[in-house]
């Protein structure tokens, strides 16, 4: 590449968030993040959780809810988005964190369900029957997606 796109580039505007949506196995009966929370006491075996890989927005979001709501799931990190949603599908993982136009089709068939959503500004319009994340996550910066524009620094 001939630029630097720390250096080279300058920030036009945000385009667009896009939230991160909690999505299930249809098999698992915790509807939302309390419910996955509580279900993760019950059950002796532990949840697996699948990412897109390690250091994903998915990971640290799931390692960020970890920390803020005490609990504990297993990360299990695939080579990209679609292997970890598949597997979700199949049954092998009990959920996955992922964003709307990922998931969107397998929830439609049914074949995976959204459980909670983080805060993102316009989530709640886009997702009236998705519950947010518990308020404690609320108090830092929405966990979202996110596109932008840009262009040359010096144009």
């Amino acid at each position: 590449m001939p630029y630097d796109t720390e250096k080279d580039l300058r920030a036009v505007s945000n385009v667009g968030q896009i939230p991160m949506l909690l999505v299930t196995h249809p098999s698992l009966p915790g509807h939302d993040l309390p419910g996955l929370h509580r279900l993760r006491r019950q059950e002796s075996g532990k949840i697996n959780v699948s990412s897109a890989g390690n250091g994903t927005l998915p990971h640290i979001t799931m390692e960020l809810l970890m920390l803020r709501e005490k609990f504990q799931v297993t990360n299990v990190p695939y080579r990209g988005a679609a292997p970890a949603l598949a597997d979700l599908v199949a049954g092998q993982v009990q959920a996955k964190l992922d964003n709307y136009t990922q998931s969107a089709q397998f929830i439609a068939d049914q074949q995976a369900q959204r459980c909670s959503r983080s805060p993102a500004p316009g989530a709640s319009s886009n997702f009236p029957t998705c519950r947010p994340w518990p308020s404690s996550c609320r108090a830092s910066k929405a966990i979202c997606g996110w596109a932008s524009s840009r262009r040359p620094r010096h144009a």
